[in-house]
């Protein structure tokens, strides 16, 4: 597949507070931007040319911070450079003592059980951002031996391969963007996994499926719009993990949860981000 021309947006004159870098940044997720690299003073984000749309995010800016003066600069980046100076500000990333989440650049640590190399060539999922890290945390805790498991918006493809290392019997990913399926199958061969399938597709991929685990790490207006898909596609008793939803979001996403009869049973907090885990009860 040919790279998508991309473009590298900056924004300046941010407020400094990380609350708020954090939420100009879930709002750029939202319009399909990728991924992002602070600057000091500057947020650098990333989106191919063809889904990027100046009036939405000139409209998400003054809607999330109104009375601001942040200026927004445009770059069109070469397609083969488009992502280098990303990947060299991509550090590795332990988690508990029990995962290592790296490039193969990176020095290894062989005395992590859990080792995953990931090339994120701009896909999202490095264990860097908040979700990613809170939902191999609680991943961390989780039996997923013989399981059956499904990875929504797989990004990077990071979660599927925790899951087919800790023994999942198989695991369907699927993502909606050609390039994060791409960067997954790469680095699905990366880690020498052989029991994932990778597929393209929206919440309607998974009509007639069945699992024993659904992880979905996206944001909170896809997953409340996906839900319903979730709950068919999870067997009863079985788990689902959501992350990409501020604190603030929580009730929201249980009370849509528990109508549909998955009760919560876990969550944890990092930078405000939430991770959390349900049962389906019925």
């Amino acid at each position: 597949m040919n790279n998508p021309q991309m473009l590298q947006i900056t924004l300046t004159g941010l407020p400094k507070e990380d609350d708020t870098r954090e939420l100009v940044m879930s709002g750029m997720l939202e319009l399909g931007f990728d991924s992002f690299w602070e600057d000091g003073a500057l947020l650098h984000g990333y989106i191919a040319a063809e889904n990027y749309d100046a009036d939405s995010l000139n409209m998400m800016i003054e809607n999330k911070l109104p009375n601001s003066h942040v200026r927004i600069i445009h770059a069109e980046l070469e397609n083969k450079n488009w992502n280098e100076e990303w990947e060299k500000n991509f550090p590795p990333t332990e988690i508990e003592g029990q995962i290592y989440v790296s490039a193969p650049f990176h020095p290894q640590r062989p005395e992590i059980p859990y080792q995953i190399r990931i090339v994120p060539k701009m896909s999202f999922g490095t264990a860097q951002h908040a979700t990613t890290y809170s939902m191999l945390r609680l991943m961390i805790e989780m039996d997923f031996e013989n399981k059956t498991v499904i990875d929504a918006g797989t990004g990077t493809g990071i979660l599927a391969i925790y899951a087919e290392m800790k023994n999942a019997a198989s695991v369907f990913a699927y993502d909606n963007d050609d390039w994060s399926v791409e960067n997954s199958i790469e680095n699905i061969e990366r880690n020498h996994c052989s029991k994932i399938e990778i597929a393209k597709g929206e919440k309607e991929i998974l009509t007639g499926k069945s699992c024993d685990i659904l992880l979905a790490n996206i944001h909170k207006n896809v997953i409340l719009g996906d839900l319903h898909f979730y709950h068919n596609a999870l067997k009863t008793g079985g788990d689902l993990l959501l992350s990409g939803f501020y604190s603030e979001d929580l009730p929201d996403i249980s009370d849509a949860c528990e109508a549909l009869g998955m009760e919560i049973e876990k969550f944890i907090v990092k930078e405000n981000w939430v991770a959390a885990r349900f049962t389906k009860v019925k």
